[in-house]
């Protein structure tokens, strides 16, 4: 890969041909080369940085988000406003709340502005991150809502399996119940294929005992042959970030955790009853909640 710049140029504008350069890479889904570049720079600014960062998330690459913004707090540089919000989508996916909590408590130590898209990334971290309460309290905490912070606590508590919490949220929103179940019919016209827009109007008519409308969703989504894409999870142990895919064994003691979650799974109930605790699991659209022997789906997921 060559690169020409002019010898004479000024530093600061050398930095901004090879950010520019690094997006387009990133935009063209090449991270590879973008990551070379970014490797070869003299100098680099935040906004290299940053540049890298939400390059890597766009193309779902959240392990290697977390791994350079690790690498750019080696460095002592301080992480922007464009920083957080371009790594906490990523620590959602990836579920690691330690990591979320600490950029959380940046930008308030730092007096960061939380405005209403930084306040969306956290609710949308604390949920992902299995804390919803801890999502309420950041969205309870915000002077003045709008449809993106409304939108992200809707959300929150729909992949909880809380579809009372839910409803609540959107009536509040809109005013009426009924407001809450037009914005979900809405949101499966706009994207027909994506469960997540069923799962959440399903959890809205089973809290209501609506068992029919239930049937007729699983029904409508059996006929337009809507499944849920490959999942794909992450688990930090002991600083090192371990990646599972769906159908993939090329984990070294994939066959161990395959058999100790067959078992797991064939237990959890009896343990949640036995044992009078709360398990909460999550897969890639919501989390389930075991106790008392039951699951907060009620089996239907």
């Amino acid at each position: 890969m060559a690169v020409l710049v002019d010898g004479g140029r000024k530093r600061d504008g050398e930095v901004v041909i090879w950010n520019v350069m690094i997006d387009g890479y990133m935009r063209l889904g090449d991270c590879k080369a973008a990551r070379t570049l970014f490797d070869q720079m003299r100098v680099r600014s935040i906004v290299s940085w940053n540049t890298m960062i939400s390059g890597y998330c766009k193309n779902g690459a959240f392990k290697e988000v977390v791994e350079i913004f690790c690498e750019m707090r080696r460095v002592d540089l301080r992480p922007s406003y464009v920083t957080l919000v371009s790594v906490l989508p990523a620590v959602s996916r990836i579920g690691s709340l330690e990591l979320g909590e600490w950029l959380h408590s940046y930008a308030e130590s730092k007096g960061i502005k939380i405005d209403d898209v930084l306040v969306s990334a956290l609710i949308d971290m604390y949920s992902k991150c299995g804390v919803v309460e801890r999502a309420v309290v950041v969205f309870e905490r915000l002077p003045r809502k709008n449809v993106i912070t409304w939108s992200a606590m809707i959300n929150g508590f729909a992949i909880h399996g809380l579809a009372s919490d839910a409803i609540d949220c959107a009536c509040r929103m809109h005013g009426n119940v009924e407001m809450g179940k037009r914005v979900a019919n809405i949101l499966m016209e706009m994207v027909p294929q994506d469960s997540g827009a069923y799962v959440a109007l399903s959890n809205m008519y089973a809290s209501q005992g609506n068992w029919s409308e239930v049937s007729e969703m699983r029904l409508r989504m059996k006929e337009m042959d809507i499944r849920k894409d490959s999942g794909c999870s992450w688990i930090d142990v002991d600083g090192v970030l371990h990646e599972f895919l769906v159908e993939d064994d090329s984990h070294p003691r994939a066959k161990d955790i395959n058999s100790k979650l067959v078992e797991i799974s064939e237990k959890l109930r009896l343990i949640s009853k036995v044992y009078e605790r709360k398990i909460t699991v999550r897969d890639r659209k919501r989390f389930h909640h075991f106790q008392d022997g039951s699951c907060s789906c009620m089996d239907y997921w």
